[in-house]
Order: structure tokens, then sequence, then C-alpha cells
């Protein structure tokens, strides 16, 4: 808990955990270190070997309007969300 009170970053990269529950954890987690400005990238949005990926980040654009948000067919899809407050 201290250090996601103390840290900041600009760019932070989930592609970690697979399973529904766990990604959107990690993108909230990641979403409260992130400074105004800075970016997440979410990897692997429309893999079929992980279908739930794609709610997550239709979850996760809902639950973030001020956000500014890009979508990259790159191979299984990439995600890239830019934080406004």
């Amino acid at each position: 808990r201290r250090i996601a009170e103390k840290a900041h970053a600009l760019l932070i990269t989930v592609d970690g955990d697979h399973d529904s529950i766990p990604a959107a954890i990690d993108l909230d987690n990641a979403s409260k270190l992130l400074d105004d400005g800075g970016m997440i990238i979410f990897d692997d949005v429309i893999h079929p070997l992980y279908p739930g990926l794609k709610h997550v980040w239709d979850c996760f654009k809902s639950d973030h309007p001020k956000w500014e948000f890009h979508y990259f067919d790159w191979n299984v899809g990439t995600g890239i969300g830019i934080k406004h407050s």
C-alpha cells in the first residue's frame, strides 16, 4: 500500500493474467498509479483464447468516461487508454 501511495507512472503495460477478474483488477490498480496524461496499454483484447478480455476492456472504458481511448487491431488487439482527470 505504501508503494502505491507514492508511485506514479506515465506508461503502464498490462499484459499479465488473462482471466477476466484478475485482468480487471490489474487495469484498476494501474489506473490508480497513472499520472494525468499517462497511458495504459492493454494487450490481447481480442485474443481467441481469452474472450473475456474484450469485456474487461469495454467495462474499463465505460468506467472512465473522461479518458481518451484508442484501439489497434494488431495481431490480437491492443487497447490504449490516456488518463484525463
